[in-house]
């Protein structure tokens, strides 16, 4: 596993992803069980665009947080992009992701 990569895994399941949490189609990137690939790409967009990666890592057991920021609010309110702060995705890789507003 390389520095830009995440490694979560829960028993016979595991996943390996990019930093920011894309499973990037033909790396060897995927979720895992039992030996058998069944995602082999995931890759989210915001309004066509890749998020800025704030920062990521392991969460606890079969757990990760990916903290990202949406890049139009960067530099511009969007009608598309609501709330000009930042987001976050986290979520268990064995579990539905969750999304939040961090609090203040």
């Amino acid at each position: 596993m390389f520095k830009d990569e995440l490694s979560v895994s829960d028993g016979s399941s595991f996943i390996l992803s990019r930093a920011n949490g894309d499973i990037a189609p033909g790396a060897v990137h995927g979720f895992f069980h039992a030996d058998t690939r069944f995602l082999a790409g995931l890759v989210l967009g915001l309004v066509g665009r890749e998020p800025v990666l704030l920062t990521s890592g392991t969460a606890g057991d079969g757990a990760a947080a990916v903290y990202t920021t949406n890049p139009v609010a960067r530099t511009s309110p969007s009608p598309a992009c609501p709330g000009a702060g930042n987001y976050c995705r986290c979520g268990s890789s064995m579990g539905k992701p969750q999304w939040r507003r961090p609090s203040r």
